[in-house]
């Protein structure tokens, strides 16, 4: 119950007494906004000692009336009205949240982490999530939570927590709370208006929960209104739109909390939609605000207004979920949703300082999927099982839940670690946080500019930066790397038996399918380390090695390279006009011949092979063409050839059990790109036709031609026999630290431990997991985690906060191809430059061993992509690459120098192209030049609703990867 409405009743109960005694004629109580209370009475004035008496500790404003003043106008104002008690005249109406646009300064310095939970619409699993979370964090993470149920128009946590959830609990909360409080704070305890959950739900933390307000109808005897009734009129009378006053109230609430239960973290559940409930507890409370949408148009416009809200807003970490989708193609849903997300984001991003552009960085907000799940669906309905969903919490059987959940576990370690700040709480006012972008400028010119940020307070001043032995160790880690960064082009690498016996060579899963028999499809990009790769296979060390792995060690296997520049290749361009057949049936035979050719040289010596037909060196000439066209020509040869490949799989499966497998690469210098569907569909028809125990195939391909091609029989079904050797996140960073570990292993641990991150025992448990795998660390994100920590920081951004995510994330997001895929080399090409900036600088910050701003420096990221473009257009087919790089760079306008461009904007673009190099280009459509972009990943199309008509419209997204290589910006929408 709310005092001031008990109170009320209280004195209307006493002053109709009085007037049934004939002491009073006639008596009105107004309640104004203030929360004061007024009486007007008919009656004599010496009344006024026992009015007051009737509730002493409250000031009341009494006025007294003759019965005979009859004129008096404001008598007759009052007392006109037949109601006694008028408690509405004063109440407010909720206002739109989109009036505020200003921050109220809080003053708050919580103690406490504030999580606000918030949905646009109703029905996504907002609350049912909180009360998960406070379950998961109390279970797992021994945390106290507090639940605030800030839904006072839908309250919804009177059925959460209980053994039965058919009989609601029902107790005082908020409404209550911010009533009671206007008449005295000081007495007012805490735990009168929360409840403490069981223990079951908890585990080793602790949950309470402050619910909206009580709900109870039940009505007494001595009290004429219900608490529901109570809670109505109380929640009418408060003001959201008066910001500073509710600010204060909530304070003063969160003040209580942390001084009466001290718990680790406050939950917020705000209410659905745009209101000023969200505006007070996601924007004036909070420091974290997660926020639940679905994959329908209608959440456009809350996701959008959530974006726009974080981004304005330095202190806020913003969490996106997209909730209760179908659990059968999870994936799809949520890529196209996170897709819509970040491509808002990348037009958003833009920190503008007095009207200037200082960081164009994409802003980071994680997302995460949470599908359907009964269980969860059925908490709180009465026919709920509590122990299906504490058998849930306790066994991390959402695993999508608990990796939401872990996300805001580690958030809120670094709130206690490093007491992650509002930004106009810091004695740094906004310019002194940011370092300027410096896209073109020379990051010589800004070491300056970093000297300053060095002095800026943040994490580092928990550690003594005059530490020398942690400095110098630091350098040399650093200097150690530079030295052993390895070269990964390739072409450039002669001796793999040094890689192998340095411990630079770094063992794929991928690799160990390159012993699946079943499997003759090798698909990569440029960069993914194909011909890295297929030349290792040389190497029997390697070869030995990867067997072992691969539990593969009681097999032989021995791998042919059936295209080798230097002893068999030629271009099929020799062959045109020499085809006699069709396409399809040439170039088949073509092969044949080829793998009968090159397996009876190499294996003859040891086979004792013999042929009607005599074997040829395979040069890149005329004669070779004509000795190829001879064979293909005649049928009665082609039936020795036939013959011949099935003599050596018999002599091979006779000698023992030695399987051969012929290694292809390189075919785009066989076969001109254009002509792959002639001239590599047939290869790829006759490999799948292969029915030998003893000779296998396996074709190196690079997967924007393999995209392109025709003329294979069901190349849905190559799906199934494919190796993917693309590059994922934990890969990178699994075989940069081999690296780091291989040569610096005491160094790297020795600050690990010294930089006090992490617990030793976590520290211990990484080395021994590592040192089992002979210093290749796991690709597991647990461990991956506290290395890059350790290196780059936890955090991308220069001053510590989570703004643009996660190093472990953010290097991957800016890294990545338009089509999702990443390549090794600007990685290490990145990391190469940074450290070379890093060393010259000389920073004396303790920690991270790669400060943060030299690998997200403009210019370090616009020279890591330029070597790798380079080899990239270099490629056979790309040429038309260089072209539209150097118009973008050199010549385009501003207007098309963006991350994204609308269709007619982009159609231009290549109408410039085409236009200055039209003598140069093999291209000369715009339509072929987009394939050609889109096939190299360097950009992405797709379709978004625009405009007052929500028209849809096609857009052209450039990869972040090259957005500072092509001097991109995102684009500025108002």
């Amino acid at each position: 119950m709310i005092q001031i409405y008990t109170g009320i009743e209280r004195l209307e109960k006493s002053l109709i007494e009085l007037q049934k005694a004939n002491e009073i004629i006639d008596f009105r109580i107004y309640l104004k906004s203030n929360n004061t209370i007024t009486i007007y009475i008919i009656g004599p004035e010496h009344l006024l000692d026992k009015i007051t008496k009737i509730w002493p500790d409250t000031k009341l404003e009494v006025e007294f009336f003759l019965e005979e003043d009859e004129d008096n106008f404001l008598k007759n104002l009052y007392f006109n009205e037949g109601d006694k008690v008028n408690t509405t005249d004063s109440d407010r109406r909720l206002v739109n949240l989109l009036a505020k646009e200003r921050l109220i300064d809080t003053g708050r310095k919580s103690e406490t982490p504030i999580i606000t939970f918030y949905s646009y619409k109703g029905g996504v699993g907002r609350s049912t999530t909180l009360a998960s979370c406070a379950a998961y964090l109390a279970t797992h993470h021994s945390k106290k939570v507090v639940i605030i149920d800030c839904d006072f128009e839908a309250p919804g946590f009177t059925n959460f927590f209980l053994t039965d959830s058919g009989a609601p609990f029902y107790s005082n909360g908020v409404v209550e709370y911010l009533l009671d409080s206007d008449l005295d704070n000081s007495e007012l305890s805490i735990r009168n208006y929360l409840w403490e959950a069981s223990k079951e739900y908890s585990g080793k933390g602790e949950i309470f929960v402050m619910p909206s307000g009580n709900l109870n109808d039940f009505q007494t005897e001595d009290v004429q209104a219900s608490d529901r009734d109570h809670y109505l009129k109380g929640l009418a009378r408060i003001d959201f739109s008066e910001r500073q006053f509710i600010v204060n109230k909530f304070n003063s609430l969160i003040y209580k909390i942390n001084e009466e239960i001290k718990p680790d973290l406050i939950l917020l559940d705000s209410r659905t939609g745009f209101n000023d409930v969200f505006g007070l507890t996601a924007f004036q409370l909070s420091d974290i605000v997660i926020g639940f949408f679905g994959n329908n148009i209608q959440t456009l416009p809350g996701i959008h207004f959530f974006i726009d809200s974080i981004i304005k807003r330095q202190y806020l970490v913003g969490i996106i979920v997209n909730s209760i989708i179908p659990a059968s193609n999870k994936r799809r849903w949520f890529n196209n949703f996170k897709e819509n997300v970040q491509s808002y984001l990348s037009r958003k991003s833009l920190a503008v300082s007095n009207g200037v552009i200082i960081n164009d960085d994409e802003i980071n907000i994680d997302m995460f999927p949470i599908t359907r799940n009964e269980v969860l669906e059925s908490v709180g309905n009465k026919d709920s099982d509590r122990l299906d969903f504490i058998d849930l919490i306790k066994e991390k059987s959402s695993p999508e839940q608990a990796e939401l959940f872990e996300k805001i576990n580690s958030l809120l370690y670094d709130y206690n670690k490093y007491a992650i700040k509002e930004s106009e709480n810091s004695e740094h006012n906004e310019e002194d946080l940011y370092i300027e972008d410096t896209d073109h400028e020379n990051i010589e010119e800004n070491f300056n500019e970093l000297s300053e940020l060095n002095k800026i307070d943040s994490e580092y001043e928990i550690f003594d930066a005059q530490n020398d032995n942690v400095y110098e160790v630091k350098m040399r880690v650093l200097t150690t790397l530079k030295e052993k960064m390895p070269e990964l082009y390739a072409e450039d690498i002669e001796d793999f038996q040094l890689e192998y016996n340095q411990g630079r060579y770094f063992y794929r899963n991928c690799m160990l399918d390159l012993f699946n028999l079943d499997k003759f499809i090798v698909l990569g990009n440029k960069g993914t380390g194909k011909t890295y790769i297929y030349k290792s296979l040389k190497n029997n060390d390697i070869v030995s090695h990867l067997k072992g792995i691969a539990n593969k060690s009681e097999i032989e296997y021995r791998f042919i390279h059936i295209i080798f520049k230097n002893k068999y290749f030629i271009d099929t361009t020799k062959f045109d006009g020499l085809e006699k057949y069709s396409n399809e049936k040439y170039y088949e035979r073509f092969w044949q011949v080829y793998i009968w050719n090159v397996l009876t040289r190499e294996l003859d010596k040891e086979l004792s092979l013999t042929s009607t037909i005599e074997t040829f060196p395979v040069e890149d000439n005329t004669i070779t063409s004509l000795r190829f066209n001879q064979i293909i020509s005649s049928d009665d040869m082609m039936i020795e050839v036939e013959l011949g490949l099935e003599n050596i799989d018999r002599s091979l499966k006779i000698k023992g059990d030695e399987h051969v497998i012929i290694i292809f690469d390189e075919l785009d210098h066989v076969v001109k790109p254009h002509l792959w569907s002639e001239r590599v569909a047939p290869l790829i028809n006759l490999c799948k036709k292969f029915t030998y125990s003893r000779i296998f195939p396996k074709m190196f391909l690079r997967s924007d031609l393999f995209e392109k091609i025709s003329n294979v029989n069901n190349i849905q079904a190559l799906n199934n026999r494919s190796i993917n050797i693309e590059w994922n996140r934990e890969e990178l960073f699994a075989y940069f630290f081999k690296i780091i570990l291989s040569h610096s292993k005491d160094d790297f641990y020795f600050l690990m431990r010294e930089y006090k991150d992490f617990p030793k025992n976590h520290i211990a448990k990484i080395r021994r997991e590592i040192d089992k795998q002979d210093k290749q660390p796991a690709t597991e994100e647990y461990i991956l985690k506290h290395l890059t920590a350790t290196f780059f920081g936890k955090y991308a951004d220069v001053n510590n906060t989570p703004r643009y995510g996660e190093s472990y994330d953010w290097f991957f997001k800016n890294l990545k191809n338009a089509n999702e895929t990443i390549s090794l080399r600007p990685f290490i090409d990145l990391l190469s430059e940074s450290v070379k900036w890093a060393i010259i600088g000389e920073d004396r910050r303790p920690k991270p061993i790669l400060p943060q701003y030299y690998y997200t420096h403009g210019q370090t990221r616009g020279k890591a992509v330029e070597r790798h473009f380079k080899d990239l257009a270099s490629e056979k087919g790309n040429g038309d690459l260089t072209y539209i790089f150097q118009y973008i760079r050199d010549d385009a306008d501003s207007r098309f120098k963006l991350l994204e461009l609308q269709q007619q904007d982009f159609y231009n673009l290549l109408d410039n192209v085409i236009e200055k190099y039209s003598s140069a280009l093999e291209n000369k459509t715009k339509e072929g030049l987009i394939e050609l972009l889109k096939v190299n990943g360097i950009i992405l199309d797709r379709f978004q609703r625009a405009g007052a008509t929500n028209n849809v419209q096609k857009r052209y997204q450039f990869a972040l990867l090259y957005k500072y290589y092509l001097g991109l910006k995102n684009k500025i929408r108002n």
